[in-house]
């Protein structure tokens, strides 16, 4: 960000923190130009709102996430499975 404003001296970013509803209807009524969102949400509010996705790959748009259980031992089996299916298709390399 440091290199693209000294390269732009002349815009001007405001970066807030918003309600991914609220980000998407920003967008849509022009009090934002650029909003950052889950995919989920870009993808539910594309068709309805009419605006264009951009696809994030770079590694800061990738977003840790945690697998939430009460107790890991009194998990089903097929539970279990899952988790181990979700942990190796995440792992990071």
């Amino acid at each position: 960000m440091p290199g693209f404003l000294n390269s732009n001296p002349n815009i001007n970013i405001d970066l807030q923190e918003k309600p991914n509803a609220e980000i998407a209807r920003g967008v849509l009524d022009g009090r934002a130009d650029i909003g950052i969102v889950p995919e989920s949400t870009a993808r539910r509010n594309q068709a309805s709102m009419g605006i264009a996705l951009i696809e994030l790959t770079d590694a800061w748009s990738v977003r840790e996430r945690f697998i939430l259980v009460r107790n890991r031992d009194a998990l089903a089996r097929y539970a279990e499975s899952l988790i181990e299916t979700l942990i190796v298709h995440y792992r990071k390399p």
